[in-house]
């Protein structure tokens, strides 16, 4: 794995967000409401995805996609639609 990836700021956020996706995969619960053990499980799994998620994007496949920004802009509004359904007006975590 890539530590030295982990430990830079924008690198950082996105390893947490793989720590709180898998806690919330795996156990249904956020990461501060994990015993040790399935904090482990969790750090185990977060790690590989982590690692798998960044070969990917490094790859020469990944470098060369553009993405349009009005196919972003109507991703992005999708996803603001499906997060106040889900959360029905409630803030959502994060």
């Amino acid at each position: 794995m890539h530590l030295s990836k982990i430990s830079q700021a924008q690198d950082y956020s996105e390893y947490q967000y793989h720590l709180l996706r898998n806690a919330l995969e795996m156990f249904s619960k956020n990461l501060q409401q994990l015993k040790a053990e399935e904090y482990e499980q969790v750090v185990r799994k977060a790690k590989k995805s982590f690692e798998l998620e960044s070969l990917v994007l490094e790859s020469q496949e990944a470098k060369s996609f553009l993405l349009p920004p009005q196919q972003l802009d109507q991703a992005l509004a999708v996803l603001a639609f499906a997060a106040r359904v889900v959360f029905g007006g409630r803030k959502s975590p994060g």
